[in-house]
């Protein structure tokens, strides 16, 4: 049985203890501090001593700025927590990480001059740099090497598939041009589960076998929080819990929820294979339905391994070690996310001037359309989408329904630019189809404005 003295003495410490945390937390040092923290992630190491409370030194104030912001911080999940027995994880949003969500926001929402861009060029042939460089990262996790030239090859039609990593690019590449499909579907576990038959099929022989922890930029982080804390074996409905917000209170910022849906697919192999591209595909289906469409074509994992290895340079405030080591030692994923969602930013301000300089090119070569006499507004709407989108296929019955003209009317529309050289027909089941002519664009280029008489 305790001993009575004992428990006054400890009660009589803690209310001491308790009294200092008070006086630390009144004074004006620390209300700059605490300021400090709101505006931006803080180190340790930022903290002078000579700027604190007398008396105060850098453990205990660091001690009460972290109790101060744990008790403001989103929290992990605790569905998550329970069903992985993981560490309570937190953040807070700071001001630079709030602004930076609202720019990524703004940039990728439907509607956005991004998503407009990428749309009206959206075939099967419109890709990124940083998409298909992602596309490499998540393959390369998955136990898969493939080369950037090898994949963008594939992906554009140059040549078919060699082996399992390309028919897994294709196959990706496909539900990402047609994901818009899944916007209004539920999204629970048999959508996912549809969504990793369409990743792997056709794909000839075993695939790489999933490891027991899955590898990801993160591996030894997991592999450490497993180690210790016996790490279970979740289902997809704790990545359906993430993605729909039954595990989360408050509710999330989407962009930042998307990254817990995925790293679910790193804490346990929730597929035989591929888990990366499977939280790389349920963490875009997320966004899309939370009206982000643009993230198709946005690398997030890439984002990490590249400042894993240094790859951003001063761009990034924090180092990746220096993250993780936040996270590790008192659950903060504060510096993480907000380094995570400036270098996401870049990429993604990278996307849009590469997407603004095209327009630019591909409205030189549309104002070409304008000089060519005698066309009917119906086909200069197709050669528009034929410059834009090369590998569209033009059919007289889609055409004309289209237009709402006689089926003589389309197929004339249709045959006369073939026949100018404008369009290349091919013959699909028993009728014909159309498709831009290689030498589309050379020949709307070399149009020249007409000179004044």
């Amino acid at each position: 049985m305790p001993n009575g003295s004992m428990v006054t003495g400890e009660a009589r410490r803690g209310d001491r203890r308790e009294r200092e945390m008070r006086g630390i937390l009144d004074t004006t040092a620390f209300q700059s501090l605490m300021r400090r923290a709101w505006l931006a992630p803080l180190r340790k190491a930022d903290i002078d001593v000579s700027e604190l409370p007398e008396g105060c030194g850098i453990e205990d104030a660091w001690k009460a700025l972290t109790t101060v912001r744990y008790a403001q911080s989103f929290h992990s999940p605790r569905a998550l927590r329970s069903s992985i027995e993981s560490r309570d994880g937190w953040h807070t949003v700071p001001v630079s990480l709030q602004r930076t969500l609202d720019e990524i926001s703004a940039l990728t929402r439907k509607g956005s001059d991004l998503d407009l861009r990428a749309h009206e060029r959206k075939g099967r042939g419109f890709i990124t740099q940083q998409y298909v460089e992602e596309m490499v990262c998540n393959l390369s996790f998955d136990g898969f090497e493939v080369g950037y030239e090898d994949l963008r090859a594939v992906i554009l039609g140059d040549r078919p598939p060699l082996d399992a990593a390309e028919m897994l690019a294709l196959n990706f590449h496909r539900i990402m041009y047609g994901l818009d499909e899944f916007e209004n579907a539920p999204f629970d576990e048999a959508t996912l589960e549809g969504l990793y038959e369409k990743l792997t099929e056709g794909t000839q022989g075993p695939l790489a076998a999933a490891d027991a922890l899955p590898r990801s930029p993160l591996f030894e982080h997991y592999a450490m929080e497993c180690g210790r804390d016996g790490c279970g074996r979740p289902t997809l409905r704790i990545v359906v819990d993430a993605a729909t917000g039954c595990a989360s209170d408050p509710p999330r910022y989407p962009l930042m929820n998307s990254m817990l849906v995925n790293c679910q697919f790193w804490r346990a192999a929730l597929f035989p294979s591929c888990n990366n591209l499977m939280g790389c595909v349920a963490s875009r289906l997320y966004l899309l339905q939370q009206g982000h469409p643009v993230f198709r074509y946005v690398p997030k994992i890439r984002i990490l391994e590249k400042w894993r290895v240094g790859g951003y340079g001063d761009a990034a405030a924090f180092t990746f070690e220096e993250a993780l080591a936040t996270a590790e030692e008192n659950g903060d994923w504060t510096p993480y996310y907000d380094v995570v969602m400036r270098l996401m930013l870049k990429e993604v301000r990278a996307i849009a001037r590469s997407l603004s300089v095209k327009a630019r090119v591909d409205e030189d070569v549309v104002a070409g359309i304008d000089r060519i006499p005698g066309l009917a507004h119906r086909q200069r709407d197709v050669l528009r989408s034929a410059v834009l989108i090369p590998d569209k296929t033009f059919r007289i019955s889609s055409h004309q329904k289209t237009y709402g003209i006689a089926y003589s009317t389309a197929r004339s529309d249709l045959e006369n630019l073939a026949d100018a050289g404008l369009l290349s027909r091919f013959v699909d089941g028993q009728a014909y189809s159309y498709r831009a002519a290689a030498c589309l664009r050379a020949v709307l280029s070399s149009r020249e404005e007409p000179r004044p008489s």
